[in-house]
């Protein structure tokens, strides 16, 4: 019964944010900047690609069902901003771009080179100097009316998973994000979207673990989500908290409630990452009915029901607010009509009516 509430709640918060009257309603964020890793890169090591492979790689170059998006880039859609890369890798190493998405692949919050450790990840800024790069490039001042996305961790939790780190400095990850949260809003920063770490023993790669693995997985990522959170609080950081640890959970959970057929396969296919996937490596209708591109990135589909998932619940508190306010307001118009009516009564006993109308363009 709790499983079936939750699906059921999280699916009307989806309906919620495709509503037509979010979109009429929206805060006017001034900008989208987004920092974080594969998950919201939006095209960071395109120029890479294209000087190695030629011009036909312009086509992939981001961690999904490539030419499909990303969520930063339709959750920009929907407040008429930006995601497109703020800076890109070429052969000779990174260059300045026009955008406000600072998002790697690869990159981590702890010193050292991206996930993997080999050409092109390898060369991932990390978080933190993602964040340098933006307060450097606008005078260490971040603007107070934008929206800011902070997201990673996942990377940290592979170099741990490799051998190459203990639990207790993957951990240690979470609270290098607390540090940079609080510098972004030291800096000006009003609104900050935190996701969690995604549960990852439910993707293909955690579930080619097995059972165990599986669940050493998921246990290592609550760890990690409960640190990060834990510090935010005791650091008195007010953030947008998105749970995308009990996302990929419910929509593995009832994959057909949001379009999905497949919550175990990979939708691409002859490639060694999303990163270079196209539709030629797609299993067709994949991009749209399986919740992964490869054994953790998400695939157009899954990428768009996050960036609904973040809408609802940046929209959602403000769309209830409207509601009392709105019931006031009716009220108060009925009392003051009732009022005139009453105070302009004829002077014998007899009978007055009164009313309202509306019109509604459909």
């Amino acid at each position: 019964m709790k499983n079936r509430f939750s699906r059921s709640v999280l699916a009307a918060a989806l309906a919620l944010a495709s509503m037509p009257l979010l979109a009429q309603t929206k805060p006017a964020f001034t900008q989208t900047v987004f920092f974080g890793d594969s998950l919201t890169d939006s095209g960071f090591y395109r120029p890479f690609l294209i000087q190695t492979q030629g011009p036909t790689a312009g086509l992939v170059g981001q961690f999904t069902t490539n030419p499909g998006l990303v969520w930063a880039q339709f959750l920009a859609d929907f407040y008429g901003t930006d995601a497109s890369p703020a800076w890109g890798l070429t052969t000779t190493g990174i260059v300045s771009a026009t955008g406000t998405n600072y998002a790697a692949g690869g990159a981590t919050f702890n010193p050292g080179p991206g996930v993997p450790p080999t050409p092109p990840t390898q060369f991932a800024p990390t978080i933190p100097t993602q964040v340098a790069a933006y307060l450097s490039r606008n005078g260490g001042v971040a603007d107070a009316g934008a929206l800011y996305t902070v997201w990673g961790g996942a990377n940290d939790l592979f170099f741990h998973l490799n051998g190459v780190t203990t639990q207790t400095q993957f951990l240690s990850a979470a609270g290098k994000e607390v540090a940079l949260i609080g510098t972004l809003n030291q800096a000006g920063a009003r609104y900050i979207l935190v996701p969690t770490i995604p549960d990852v023993g439910r993707t293909p790669f955690g579930l080619s673990q097995g059972a165990a693995g599986s669940a050493g997985i998921t246990a290592l990522v609550q760890a990690y989500n409960q640190t990060l959170f834990g510090g935010l609080a005791s650091a008195n950081l007010r953030v947008i908290p998105l749970d995308t640890f009990n996302f990929i959970r419910e929509i593995s959970a009832a994959p057909t409630t949001y379009g999905l057929s497949n919550v175990t396969g990979m939708a691409c296919f002859g490639v060694p990452s999303s990163l270079v996937c196209n539709p030629a490596t797609t299993i067709p209708g994949g991009a749209e009915s399986y919740a992964f591109a490869d054994g953790v990135h998400p695939t157009t589909a899954s990428h768009r029901l996050l960036a609904q998932f973040a809408v609802s619940v940046i929209e959602g508190p403000r769309q209830i607010a409207i509601l009392p306010h709105s019931e006031a307001t009716i009220g108060r118009a009925r009392s003051e009509m009732l009022a005139t009516g009453l105070g302009n009564r004829p002077e014998r006993d007899g009978m007055r009516w009164w009313g309202s109308f509306r019109t509604t363009n459909q």
